[in-house]
């Protein structure tokens, strides 16, 4: 899928974040065998790659910081998602898959609020990411819708305490 993008979008780079750091060169790998080149957060390497995989603990937030467009992975798949909030809150596009069981709630919040899209596979991803990148306008509104969505959920936790508390 992103060597696809590539083709129209040369400017486009790549960040991965697996959730096991372990499997980083098995991704490495991957990624060079579709003739990729990939970079290693720990190298602190310079030289420019297609690819940057984060194999370091903690460091996930400072790229969303960075990011246009925010792919929540393990949703694809059947991994049950990852933390869609991360990206929201940085005002950019959120997009996953359906397999979002551990993150339902607020996947379908974001999708409601017009922040996130569901994509069903590589095709679906590969249009949806040309359009993203080749209005970014829609990209912000998306990503301002994103980050409304999740101003909107702050203090769910307490509010949730306050119910309980009330009803024991």
């Amino acid at each position: 899928c992103y060597s696809q993008v590539q083709k129209t979008h040369p400017e486009l780079f790549l960040v991965l974040a697996p959730r096991d750091i372990r499997r980083s060169s098995e991704i490495q790998a991957l990624a060079t065998g579709q003739d990729l080149s990939v970079a290693l957060r720990s190298d602190n390497s310079r030289i420019a790659s297609d690819i940057l995989i984060i194999d370091t603990i903690g460091e996930l937030i400072h790229f969303y910081a960075a990011s246009d467009i925010g792919f929540v992975g393990g949703s694809l798949v059947k991994k049950r998602g990852h933390n869609p909030i991360e990206p929201a809150t940085f005002a950019i596009p959120v997009i996953f898959g359906p397999n979002m069981q551990d993150f339902s709630e607020i996947a379908a919040a974001l999708l409601i609020a017009g922040g996130a899209t569901e994509v069903t596979g590589c095709d679906d991803l590969t249009r949806l990411l040309e359009t993203l990148l080749a209005l970014p306008q829609l990209r912000k509104e998306q990503g301002l819708a994103a980050l409304q969505c999740v101003n909107r959920q702050r203090g769910a936790i307490a509010k949730h305490l306050e119910l309980i508390t009330q009803l024991l």
